[in-house]
């Protein structure tokens, strides 16, 4: 094919590029101004199947939202203006639209048996003793208050049950009661915001969403000046989508874009490359942002397709621009045939090892898929397109369109890379062979290291270790654990199913009850009593014979997932009762995420196999040749030990998303050892010795390995800004898996290249 037809094909493919991009950028609109169901965070999971046949048994008629009221600066809580606030607040809501519709009516009996609508604090029993007297809160002393309150919180009936609502910390001093703390809840009608159980995990459904907008309706409709409200864990998603997509972010992928494309300008010393570089990096953002919303619901978008991989892959665009810029310069240098046949030379000389790059990094997010969460498998989809996308045009449409915009440029005898004299690849690679033998000792010792802490890494799902530790979601979860301990923790629930007739199972029905309330990862009252938050067990008939039973507890420290599987073992031990005589079941949300992790944890071996396996074939057809193949992949294997090392070094949790940094470091790390090898076998192929093909590998596939392994570590290290937790642990591991790379690269793999010396 002519040189002529390759660049009229070429113009063709900017204009569908072109083309592309306004498309995609019309889904990225949308995706600001419409509602999008995120990706679910639930895998296929026998749990989920026996949670949601639960609750159609047992539907339930209640969506509780639990509150805190905090005094300022760790005060008393307990007086005359945070209750009089509190119960002037708490009408107002009954008496609204929202509360009139949504509110639940229910009766307690030491209020003489009279409804309350929708929530009962300290505050309502109050003003009830209060209008006794001929008072309210509104009208009555300081001091008549807290006489209130003390004989309400030491009456024999209901003291217990009132005194439930303070902090652990509360005290009778003086003669007057004091908390920093209240906590009350809010009874809203189940049905009528859609039904099932309300689950604090991230990637909810739609209904999921809508009771958490309720939820922070109702708490800003009970928000006061004398207190501080907040509700426990009612919001996980919406404050994470609020992090996630917050005007930081976009600030923050902005600098990054014009930071890049100003690395790019500077290194090439070409202002044309700069804005070129800057629509390539804006239209790769609308690219792989566009593309879930694009599929029309086939994959779904999350927080790691939406912010992650735009960061990443425009990063990872940039390398692709160097590759091929950089060939195409030192082309022009070196040749007088113009720019049509030089840009073609170039290109097909670096192409092998940039599509390698490409297709290597494709496969590695595309093994993710393995795994049976909708949003990993949207991560490995969204990540195998997105390699595609930057390699088209980061590697191909932006450096055909510098070639065109510089065609009046037939050469250039003066190229050099900024700071190339600096650093000089083959002299190091050189050097790593004449001692050898300390390196090899080096990185023995620091395999050993970071793979002994490879075992240190623990699973968790902490949401401290997804959003900011300042948010109120995180903010209340420590205000509960502080202040109530063990008398309040998460719900959870046991299902029972047999022949209720029966002596046996009507004995292990008693039992259960006494082996929950000895039971020490469930929440007690102060006094030992099993929490049981809705009362009494319910009970569904099924036939004359067989019924079914439905026991809500709440399990404590369910923020360590560790205790989350020892209280599971804990209440299985105890059904052990039910044993040939009925079926049973343990739901709840505790347990339902950590079901959810299992299955991202339990694919991470699969995902690395798989992986390996496909890029190990694809090297070796390419390749053809077993030995490239294998010593191209050793050092990223290095590169997995060390990255998991690192997290267990530093105490970072695996969960969802470093789950699949084994995978990406594969994929990512491997482009160097592909750039570095291919070159490697097409200058070893010449009459020159090994240490010269090493030291013209690393003038120029060397060097520009080590300039993108530079714009990947800043395009990372702005994700490691993030205010986010989930995104800023993120930035550092891919920050450190990228320096873990490039140093496996020029120590590991020359020390493998020598075993092919003549």
């Amino acid at each position: 094919m002519s040189d002529k037809n390759i660049f009229r094909i070429g113009k063709g493919l900017v204009g569908l590029w072109i083309i592309i991009t306004v498309v995609f950028s019309f889904f990225v609109m949308m995706g600001f101004f419409v509602s999008i169901p995120q990706a679910s965070m639930d895998p296929k999971h026998e749990i989920f199947v026996a949670q949601e046949r639960i609750d159609k048994e047992f539907p339930n008629s209640v969506h509780p939202i639990p509150f805190v009221i905090l005094g300022e600066n760790g005060e008393d809580v307990l007086t005359k203006d945070v209750l009089a606030e509190l119960y002037e607040k708490s009408q107002s809501l009954r008496v609204s639209e929202l509360g009139k519709e949504y509110l639940n009516d229910f009766a307690l009996p030491f209020l003489g048996n009279t409804g309350t609508l929708g929530l009962f604090s300290l505050a309502d029993i109050t003003e009830s003793f209060l209008n006794k007297q001929g008072s309210s809160l509104k009208e009555a002393t300081d001091g008549e208050v807290k006489n209130a309150i003390s004989i309400l919180l030491e009456d024999p009936q209901y003291g217990s049950f009132l005194q439930a609502q303070l902090s652990s910390e509360a005290e009778f001093k003086n003669g007057e009661w004091l908390s920093p703390t209240l906590a009350f809840f809010v009874s809203a009608n189940n049905e009528k915001l859609g039904g099932g159980v309300f689950r604090r995990t991230v990637g909810g459904d739609e209904v999921m969403l809508e009771k958490e907008e309720f939820n922070r309706k109702i708490e800003a409709s009970l928000q006061g000046e004398n207190y501080k409200l907040l509700g426990i864990g009612i919001d996980l998603n919406i404050e994470s989508e609020e992090e996630g997509y917050s005007p930081s972010i976009l600030i923050l992928i902005s600098t990054l874009l014009f930071t890049l494309a100003i690395f790019t300008g500077v290194l090439f010393s070409s202002f044309r490359l700069f804005l070129l570089t800057m629509f390539g990096l804006l239209s790769v953002f609308i690219w792989v942002r566009g593309f879930p919303l694009a599929t029309f619901g086939l994959v779904k978008p999350s927080l790691t397709t939406d912010v992650i991989l735009p960061i990443a892959f425009m990063s990872f665009g940039v390398d692709f621009l160097i590759h091929v810029v950089h060939q195409y310069k030192e082309k022009l240098k070196t040749s007088s045939q113009g720019f049509e046949k030089s840009f073609i030379e170039s290109f097909r000389k670096v192409n092998l090892a940039l599509f390698l790059a490409m297709f290597t990094t494709a496969i590695a997010f595309a093994a993710n898929y393995v795994s049976s969460v909708e949003a990993v498998k949207a991560f490995a989809i969204t990540g195998f397109f997105a390699s595609f996308a930057s390699y088209f045009i980061m590697g191909m449409i932006i450096p055909f369109l510098f070639a065109l915009w510089e065609k009046d440029k037939t050469s250039s005898k003066s190229y050099q890379l900024k700071t190339k004299n600096y650093f000089n690849m083959g002299a190091l690679m050189n050097s790593v062979i004449k001692n050898k033998s300390f390196v090899v000792i080096l990185l023995f010792i620091a395999t050993v290291f970071f793979g002994s802490n490879v075992f240190l890494v623990e699973k968790s799902l902490d949401p401290i270790d997804f959003i900011n530790s300042e948010s109120n979601f995180v903010v209340s979860l420590d205000q509960r654990d502080i202040h109530y301990g063990d008398t309040r923790g998460e719900e959870a629930s046991i299902y029972i199913k047999g022949n209720f007739t029966d002596a046996k199972v009507q004995r292990a029905l008693e039992d259960i009850l006494v082996l929950l309330n000895n039971n020490s990862y469930l929440a007690h009252t102060k006094e030992g009593q099993l929490v049981l938050p809705y009362g009494l067990p319910e009970v569904n008939k099924i036939d004359e014979e067989t019924y079914s039973e439905r026991i809500i507890f709440e399990v404590i420290g369910t923020r360590e997932q560790k205790t989350v599987k020892e209280a599971f073992a804990s209440l299985e031990s105890d059904l052990k009762v039910f044993d040939g005589i009925a079926s049973y079941e343990i739901v709840g949300s505790p347990f339902t995420r950590d079901a959810s992790l299992e299955a991202v944890t339990d694919s991470l071996i699969s995902t690395i196999i798989t992986a390996l396996l496909i890029i190990f074939l694809v090297l070796l057809i390419v390749f053809r040749s077993f030995f490239y193949a294998i010593i191209t992949l050793i050092p990223m294997l290095l590169v997995v030990v060390w990255i998991y090392g690192l997290m267990g070094i530093f105490n970072l949790s695996l969960n969802f998303i470093t789950a699949t940094v084994a995978a990406v470091s594969l994929g990512v790390g491997i482009d160097y050892s592909v750039h570095l090898v291919q070159r490697f076998r097409q200058e070893y192929k010449k009459e020159i010795s090994f240490e010269e093909t090493l030291m013209r590998v690393g003038k120029t596939t060397g060097f520009a390995l080590f300039v993108s392994a530079l714009s990947s570590t800043i395009g990372f290290m702005f994700l490691a800004q993030a205010q986010m937790p989930l995104f800023a642990t993120y930035g550092l591991l891919a920050t450190a898996m990228i320096i873990f790379s490039f140093f496996a690269t020029f120590f590991v793999l020359p020390l493998l290249l020598a075993l092919k010396k003549k």
